[in-house]
């Protein structure tokens, strides 16, 4: 036997989404600060380059921070 539930989210299909695409989310911004993080220690790459990644890694921790997901870091 099968049961399908079905809800009407009308005015909390935002929340729900958030929800179910948190993990999808988290696993972005940590492929995006590893790729930053890389970048800020490449050699290949002029010292504004390295400095900029620097700059844009600590602004990302800073709002993940203040976010209260710092284990995120």
């Amino acid at each position: 036997m099968k049961a399908k539930l079905t809800f009407e989210l009308d005015k909390d299909q935002h929340a729900f989404d958030c929800v179910v695409n948190g993990v999808k989310l988290h696993d972005v911004i940590l492929e995006l600060r590893e790729h930053i993080q890389w970048n800020s220690e490449n050699d290949s790459y002029t010292d504004d380059v390295r400095n900029y990644a620097k700059d844009l890694l600590e602004k990302i921790k800073s709002e993940i921070t203040d976010a209260g997901v710092s284990h995120m870091f």
